[in-house]
């Protein structure tokens, strides 16, 4: 009889540290996914008023630092310089006034 409570108290003891550690691995999903939203919505608000400075400003929405604005503008001078082949000043400075 004594053996069969122990056995009974063993199986309980057993069952009540499996919920707690089921619940304790919900819990843990459940602080993960939270920050995993909390982090995209804080993203989410960083670019929404980025683009809206911009918008306010009256410039495209980009990247707002200056250094990704010059490259994309010298990537896009030495695409068209290019399309057209050109190399003598005059053609250049064509391009420079296109991409201002």
């Amino acid at each position: 009889m004594m053996m069969m409570m122990m056995m009974m108290m063993m199986m309980r003891m057993m069952m009540m540290m499996m919920m707690i550690i089921i619940i304790i691995i919900i819990i843990i999903i459940i602080i993960v996914v939270v920050s995993i939203t909390f982090i995209v919505a804080l993203l989410l608000l960083v670019l929404m008023m980025m683009t809206s400075i911009m918008l306010v400003n009256g410039t495209k929405p980009s990247l707002s630092t200056s250094d990704l604005h010059d490259f994309a503008t010298f990537i896009n001078v030495k695409m068209r310089r290019q399309q057209y082949h050109c190399g003598d000043k005059k053609c250049i400075k064509q391009l420079a006034l296109a991409v201002n």
